[in-house]
């Protein structure tokens, strides 16, 4: 009797920390994630912190009532793959690569030691498969509710947009619905009977699964997502393949018809993320094997498209080229950065990983794929939230005892535990862990006191903030937004050296062209105009639908007499096909007639 009172409150003790944590995980996944350190990020932080000494603490305990060297963890192949992509990240991140890249470095450590952490956790307290579903399907829940009072309410997080649930962007806020979508369908279809978590008399769990599958499916239109819409038409078609078997043709061509559709509705913005892509391989062709090296992708990005539009001139898919923050590519941003060597590693541990979650639960085994789908065309994995959900996702994974044997051999050898780790060597991982994240923590603090101390003075035009400008830089030097602002603050103080010198940097982590131009007139009022036109040629280069730095070759051959030149380059300016008009480009243009209606007069003469 004692022994079963014993047993009761123990296993109601894991469940209760599991919850608990598992709860912390999903919450952090509604937070804000905009900006380039968040305190969310330090917050996950300091769950690390608190979980590897939670795991160390347990792991004391139990060596101490067992009195025995039992292994509680187990290092399985994806793990393995795990590590070896960790070891490679920090290489790639501290060895090859010139760009400034420590914020995104930290942050991709953080989620590997996120990783790890809940793996040693999961090896005490794992959650069952009932609470994980449940408890994400109730943060899709609540997204999918607080998208319907947004649509009411008209209480979006963007002006532009009706609907952004937590997210600032209608985009990543629908892959959460599709995520939640997936796992519902595949659930209902394939694990009915096992997911019910209460039943009474003729009320059922079932029930409240298909009425969140509808508030999601009603809801998802409304973002106007195609990623989301491909995501889930794909993952539909594999969960019901066996229902429309006859009809899979007159199916697969009717959602063709619709891809090509949907490909024309918002033609300019698939256009520019073909640029992107295109862009992007050309500069990895340079370094296929290592990459361009971590937070490269900016710069990669620029360089890529002035190389292809040298090659090849301008085509009309640069039309619809602009800055962008994103790749809207997560698998071809790891070829980029990380080379065939971070690409390979990372599809090895997500295979792994696949393998092992299908053997545990389809339904999550879907739904990770959905994100991956989803993240063809999109990036989910840039944000927070999602490199949450994945990571604990797999976490989860590869912590469940194999239960069954698969008769397929790679999928067997794939599931298959390397090593035991027994209690000295999981002692040593948390406290590697637990100091590694402390110092992760000081690191990032370090970096959100310089964004909060930056947005006091941003966009200043005081002589005398100059100085903490310069304070901020050494924790600064990835950051777009600041350069820009501080080559621009020692421009308007005639500091042309030092603005170029930061502008310099500026062209390393963003694919703005205004980098470029604002050097071009730097050197233009340093009287060195050859750099000046060097400048302004790699600005239009970088981003060939752009009419100002054609506008300022003009009036740079205008102040230097090239008569010639100046006249051709007015011939461009005038007969440019601006993508977006606007009085500042009608104003260039009425400029460029002036001297061609100048020229017609005799004035040149």
């Amino acid at each position: 009797m004692t022994r079963d009172i014993i047993y009761s409150i123990r296993t109601y003790y894991k469940t209760a920390i599991s919850v608990i944590f598992l709860s912390i995980i999903l919450w952090q996944t509604l937070k804000p994630t905009g900006g380039r350190v968040v305190s969310t990020e330090v917050n996950v932080v300091l769950g690390i912190e608190v979980a590897a000494c939670v795991a160390m603490f347990t792991c004391l305990i139990q060596r101490f009532i067992k009195r025995q060297n039992s292994s509680h963890m187990h290092l399985g192949w994806s793990d393995t793959f795990v590590w070896f992509w960790l070891i490679y990240y920090c290489c790639n991140a501290w060895f090859w690569t010139d760009i400034p890249c420590a914020t995104t470095a930290l942050k991709g450590v953080m989620m590997f030691l996120t990783y790890f952490t809940l793996r040693l956790l999961f090896s005490f307290y794992c959650i069952s498969k009932k609470i994980l579903i449940l408890g994400l399907l109730l943060f899709c829940g609540y997204e999918a509710l607080l998208g319907i009072t947004q649509l009411v309410g008209g209480s979006s997080n963007h002006l532009l947009f009706l609907i952004t649930g937590t997210f600032y962007n209608p985009g990543p806020y629908s892959a959460y619905l599709v995520l939640g979508a997936v796992i519902l369908l595949s659930m209902l279809h394939l694990e009915k009977r096992s997911m019910y978590l209460f039943e009474c008399k003729t009320i059922k769990t079932e029930y409240f699964y298909n009425g969140l599958l509808f508030l999601i499916l009603l809801i998802l239109p409304a973002t106007w997502s195609r990623s989301a819409f491909v995501a889930l038409v794909v993952m539909c078609l594999w969960i019901f393949r066996n229902k429309y078997h006859k009809y899979r043709y007159f199916l697969w061509g009717a959602i063709v018809m619709a891809v090509i559709a949907l490909y024309f509705v918002k033609k300019g913005s698939a256009d520019g993320r073909l640029i992107i892509w295109l862009s992007s391989l050309t500069s990895w062709k340079h370094s296929p094997l290592i990459g361009t090296g971590i937070g490269s992708f900016f710069h990669a990005e620029a360089e890529g498209t002035a190389e292809l539009f040298s090659e090849k001139g301008y085509i009309q898919a640069f039309n619809s080229a602009d800055v962008t923050n994103f790749m809207c590519n997560d698998y071809l941003q790891i070829l980029l950065e990380q080379g065939i060597i971070g690409a390979l590693l990372c599809a090895l541990a997500a295979c792994a990983m696949l393998s092992k979650l299908h053997g545990q639960s389809k339904s999550l085994c879907y739904g990770v794929i959905a994100l991956f789908v989803f993240s063809l065309t999109s990036y989910p994995f840039d944000l927070l939230p999602y490199k949450l959900i994945v990571v604990l996702i797999a976490a989860w994974a590869n912590s469940q005892p194999e239960e069954t044997i698969d008769n397929h051999v790679i999928r067997r050898i794939i599931r298959m535990p390397l090593h035991p780790f027994g209690w000295k060597s999981y002692w040593v991982m948390a406290i590697v862990i637990f100091m590694s994240s402390v110092f992760l923590e000081k690191e990032m603090n370090k970096r959100l006191d310089a964004e909060r101390s930056y947005y006091l003075f941003c966009n200043t035009s005081q002589e005398a903030f100059i100085d903490d400008y310069y304070d901020l830089l050494p924790m600064e030097q990835d950051n777009q937004s600041f350069l820009f602002d501080f080559g621009k603050l020692l421009r308007s103080f005639n500091r042309y050296n030092d603005s170029n010198a930061i502008l310099q940097k500026g062209t390393l982590v963003s694919n703005d062209p205004m980098f470029y131009v604002l050097m071009g007139n730097n050197y233009k009022d340093m009287k060195c105009f050859d750099l000046s036109e060097t400048a302004y040629k790699k600005a239009f280069n970088v981003m060939p639908n752009r009419l100002y730095p054609l506008y300022q070759l003009m009036l740079l051959y205008q102040q230097e007499g090239r008569r010639e030149y100046m006249l051709q380059m007015a011939q461009r300016v005038v007969s440019f096909p601006e993508k977006v008009t606007s009085p500042a480009t009608e104003e260039m243009k009425k400029k460029a007639k002036d001297i061609l209606l100048t020229k017609s007069f005799g004035e040149y003469q």
